[in-house]
């Protein structure tokens, strides 16, 4: 019948034995199941990791997608305000060579077609 309780045959030199095995091998069994326990534990965790990661990408892809979106419309529409306020200056600039207020008028329509 195998001897269930712990020895020590030299407590300084620490040759302990645990239900008949040297001690060395329960504590490396031990760390063996512990390692084995934290490789699943982190490897559960990677894989959570990888779907978060992938979801907060997707997210941002969107949100990145819809500023694009809004930025070209604004772009457009600055551009048509740009060309609006470049033909309304030719025009003034074409007005302001006439010295009278009755030539600028007379005149109107002929600078309003060459500011287009």
């Amino acid at each position: 019948m195998p001897d269930d309780t712990v020895e020590a045959s030299n407590p300084v030199l620490g040759s302990f034995k645990f239900s008949g095995q040297n001690i060395n091998t329960v504590a490396t069994l031990a760390a063996l199941v512990l390692i084995a326990i934290v490789a699943y534990v982190l490897n559960a965790h990677a894989g959570d990791a990888k779907e978060t990661g992938k979801a907060v990408a997707q997210e941002l892809k969107e949100a990145n997608r819809e500023v694009a979106n809004t930025l070209k419309e604004s772009n457009k529409d600055v551009a048509k305000v740009l060309q609006e306020l470049s033909r309304a200056m030719r025009e003034q600039n074409c007005l302001s060579q006439f010295a009278t207020a009755v030539e600028r008028s007379k005149n109107a329509e002929l600078c309003k077609r060459i500011s287009q």
